[in-house]
């Protein structure tokens, strides 16, 4: 295509494609044959002459709406309704056609007057024609939350779900689309949960009947991503967005705001799962479990990383935990890289003092522990000279930090006894 269509004319085309009737698109690059001329007519005399010229300008104004030609299509279908003026049945699809034109053009109440109409038509002429209804019932309810209205827009949808789900019913993207809908009004009212079970039931039929349409699934885990977020359940939201942004990424332009909102999304996920993991992370250094304590972290260094800048604040202090709780496993080689670039970090004035000096303490240690007994006792010196005013010379990490440096002075410090 040359153009994508936006999110609302995507949800419009998928239903209808999903329930065999015309819709508003992105006109494709090959133009396909108009629908044959229609010769002047004459009054027409009967209801059955009537019938025939109306339909005949509805298949013309079809031919159009499925190339997305809705300004040539909206007065072929105003001239079929004019035709059947006073026929008591048969106008229900030309209604719902111009509304789905209206609301696509994004004009609402003109839609909701047509939709209604289109109602009221069938409701006269008894027909049984499921999947026009169920077509009605849906945008017209989508069409509500648009306007503000999600309760009343949720009831329309529901019945729309409910005659789709009725025998003999057929598990189709039409469903899916009518699940997604739902569950948008559903997360509108605060109803999360269901809205979480509709979208996971969207999302299985997408990926079952239309796995090629990367947009639409990709669309729905972002949904999905939303109301998880909004139940506690970051690590899953952070799940569905990364599967989501690949599907974006090869469907959309680098350019278009839907990509920028779902990384933007992904980002604040992201550092909303590293900041239970920090927490979890200390609940578990605390109770001794070093081990978990080590993998927690580590998980949100690898998150931090990916989002932040350099230089940020957060990533400091996630290093550093990273570095002690490795030292404090004896791991010294493996705690220094870390430490360094904690200390880099907060040299360049980020955070304040107690901070950088609890990472230097750190950092001395790890070179103890490698041996780079020189390094260390500068190191050392350098973290009491933040410490001590700070904290105090009998603050618990400062008497730590004090007893390493003693130590890796001791043997300058005392003199050797002499010979015999």
């Amino acid at each position: 295509m040359t153009g994508r269509p936006d999110r609302g004319l995507l949800l419009l085309c998928a239903l209808c494609a999903a329930l065999s009737c015309a819709t508003p698109g992105a006109a494709p690059e090959a133009r396909a044959p108009d629908a044959p001329a229609l010769a002047p007519q004459p009054e027409a005399e009967s209801d059955g002459q009537r019938e025939t010229l109306a339909r005949a300008l509805e298949e013309r104004a079809d031919a159009h709406a499925d190339l997305g030609q809705r300004d040539l299509a909206a007065p072929l279908y105003a001239r079929a309704l004019e035709v059947r003026r006073g026929m008591p049945d048969s106008r229900a699809h030309t209604l719902a056609a111009l509304a789905v034109i209206q609301h696509d053009r994004g004009r609402l109440a003109e839609a909701e007057h047509f939709y209604d109409r289109s109602l009221e038509a069938l409701e006269q002429s008894g027909a049984e024609d499921r999947p026009l209804r169920i077509r009605v019932l849906a945008n017209h309810g989508s069409l509500l939350r648009a306007d503000g209205r999600p309760e009343a827009g949720r009831t329309l949808l529901a019945e729309a779900l409910a005659l789709a789900e009725a025998p003999p019913a057929e598990e189709t993207t039409g469903l899916a689309w009518l699940l997604g809908e739902l569950a948008a009004d559903e997360s509108a009212l605060g109803e999360s949960d269901v809205a979480a079970g509709h979208l996971e039931r969207a999302l299985s039929v997408w990926e079952r009947y239309r796995p090629e349409s990367e947009p639409l699934v990709a669309e729905t885990l972002a949904n999905l991503a939303v109301v998880q977020r909004a139940r506690g359940q970051s690590e899953s939201a952070l799940a569905a967005l990364e599967r989501a942004i690949p599907l974006y990424r090869r469907a959309l332009d680098p350019a278009d705001p839907t990509l920028a909102r779902a990384i933007a999304l992904r980002a604040e996920t992201a550092l909303q799962v590293a900041a239970r993991l920090t927490e979890a992370g200390e609940r578990a250094g605390r109770a001794g479990d070093e081990a978990t304590a080590l993998a927690s972290f580590e998980r949100a260094l690898a998150l931090r990383e990916d989002v932040l800048a350099p230089g940020d604040p957060d990533l400091a202090y996630t290093l550093a935990v990273v570095g002690a709780t490795r030292l404090a496993r004896g791991d010294a080689a493996g705690a220094r890289a870390p430490l360094e670039r904690a200390v880099a970090i907060q040299e360049e004035g980020v955070g304040d003092a107690v901070a950088l000096g609890t990472s230097l303490s750190y950092l001395g240690r790890a070179y103890a522990g490698v041996g780079e007994n020189a390094q260390a006792q500068r190191t050392l010196e350098h973290a009491l000279a933040l410490m001590e005013p700070a904290l105090g010379k009998l603050d618990p990490l400062t008497l730590e930090t004090r007893a390493t440096w003693m130590n890796l002075r001791a043997p300058d410090a005392v003199p050797a006894a002499p010979a015999p």
